[in-house]
């Protein structure tokens, strides 16, 4: 047998250690690289989620309107007589007017000057409407007074009111009222008694109005002028189904292409919506079920919402009342004219009865309790919005904070692409302590309970 010396092995083991762990350690290196790259290009480009991002109006007071003059320019209104603006697509809001006592409900412009809100004294039992006016995009308001020149039976929160130019404004609610100019003076236009105004649209001497309670056929009518609103036609269409309930949003891409949402009871007593679309000013009209929207036994979520970028691209809002578990809205886009609807998630709204959209180019905006809430959508129907998420102090020493979506997941990783720490997120301001680790810079990572990722680079003092 060949004898071997031990002090050549020992060299030659050393060796193969040592190649073996820079090999390891080599190995580590890239599988960390590899994850780092990762994480990069998670942070360049995050996927696309469907989701709406909160923005912090800065307020506590129940919004009931929101009008977009822009994609970023925004305004609301709500309790309280508050008036908010925005500039930057609700990244920060200023508080442009407020009279205490007041509610406006309805808040709509002309172009980014000329522009209305209406509402009521909240603390009077006449309902005593107030109508207000801007001339330069809500940065100044006006006292116009009442359109009203006799007591109304309806709350404001159920009228309408719609600019066609500058010197001419409709505003209904149990009557229909005409202003000549600009707002200071309304005169009363011929129609039947109408209760509880849902919508209105003009477009020249053609125009339209959709009145009666939701969720009731008794009362529910539509009505169409074509010389400027000094005479009316009632229109008889609610024969497309048997047991058709009631109206709930109309929606006019123009004179000629109107959509009526309403409801109905299908098979089993099982609540179901449909809607009536012509294409001809309602020459012709065609009736058709809703399949897409969930309903449930005799329970119809209220449509609160509904707003077009085009023809084909749209986003409906339903707001779902429940003894016990307060109010949610739900969600949902077409992006084929309404003809199909697919879910983009819920939001829970604080026992908000009442909520509005509104949205301009792909991206919308919308407001339910104290809330305002935002989505862009690619024209694909994809929403371009991350997770929101606030990591504060930053840069930080000790102690982080941040806020994001409760049951979600938080890792922290270093530059190297190594976890660090990860940890369930239980509340929406969580904390976690990183006082022992180095200082330099770190990736924190958060994923929701929908598998969507949102990224934030820290700084370690």
């Amino acid at each position: 047998m060949r004898e071997t010396n031990i002090f050549v092995f020992l060299p030659m083991m050393k060796t193969k250690l040592k190649n073996k762990n820079k090999n390891k350690m080599k190995n580590t290196y890239n599988m960390n690289k590899k994850t780092l790259l990762l994480l990069l290009l998670a942070v360049a480009g995050l996927a696309k989620a469907q989701q709406w991002h909160e923005l912090q109006s800065g307020v506590t007071d129940d919004l009931y309107s929101v009008c977009c003059i822009d994609t970023n320019t925004v305004l609301v209104c709500g309790a309280n007589g508050v008036i908010l603006k925005t500039n930057d697509g609700g990244n920060n809001w200023q508080e442009k007017y407020r009279q205490e006592g007041y509610e406006w409900y309805k808040i709509k412009f002309l172009d980014s000057n000329i522009g209305f809100v209406f509402g009521d004294d909240d603390n009077s039992h006449d309902n005593n409407y107030k109508l207000l006016k801007t001339n330069d995009g809500g940065e100044t308001w006006l006292d116009m007074g009442s359109p009203f020149n006799e007591h109304n039976y309806t709350t404001p929160f159920t009228c309408d009111l719609f600019i066609v130019d500058a010197d001419t404004l409709y505003v209904a609610c149990d009557r229909l009222m005409k202003s000549t100019d600009g707002g200071y003076t309304f005169s009363q236009l011929d129609i039947e008694w109408i209760n509880t105004t849902q919508d209105l649209y003009f477009e020249g001497n053609v125009g339209y109005i959709v009145w009666g309670e939701p969720n009731s056929i008794i009362g529910t009518h539509i009505a169409k002028t074509t010389d400027y609103g000094s005479s009316w036609e009632e229109i008889q269409i609610f024969d497309c189904f048997e047991s058709f309930t009631g109206l709930e949003q109309a929606f006019f891409h123009d004179k000629d292409h109107v959509v009526l949402y309403g409801g109905f009871d299908g098979d089993d007593n099982n609540a179901e919506y449909n809607v009536i679309r012509t294409e001809n000013g309602f020459a012709t009209y065609q009736c058709q079920l809703i399949e897409t929207i969930p309903t449930g036994w005799w329970d119809y979520p209220t449509i609160s919402g509904l707003s077009f970028s085009d023809i084909q691209h749209g986003i409906i809002i339903y707001l779902r009342n429940g003894i016990n578990s307060g109010s949610s809205i739900h969600t949902f886009q077409t992006q084929d004219e309404g003809n199909t609807w697919h879910e983009l998630g819920s939001i829970d709204c604080a026992n908000s009865e009442s909520a509005g959209l509104s949205g301009r180019e792909g991206t919308y905006y919308l407001v339910c309790g104290e809330s305002v809430y935002r989505m862009k959508m690619t024209l694909d129907g994809v929403s371009e919005e991350k997770e929101m998420v606030f990591a504060f102090p930053n840069p930080v020493s000790n102690t982080l904070f941040f806020y994001g979506q409760e049951n979600s997941d938080l890792i922290l990783y270093d530059l190297l692409g190594r976890m660090l720490l990860q940890q369930e997120i239980s509340d929406r301001i969580q904390k976690i302590e990183i006082g022992s680790f180095p200082s330099g810079i770190y990736l924190l990572s958060i994923k929701n309970n929908k598998g969507n990722i949102s990224f934030q680079k820290i700084v370690k003092k």
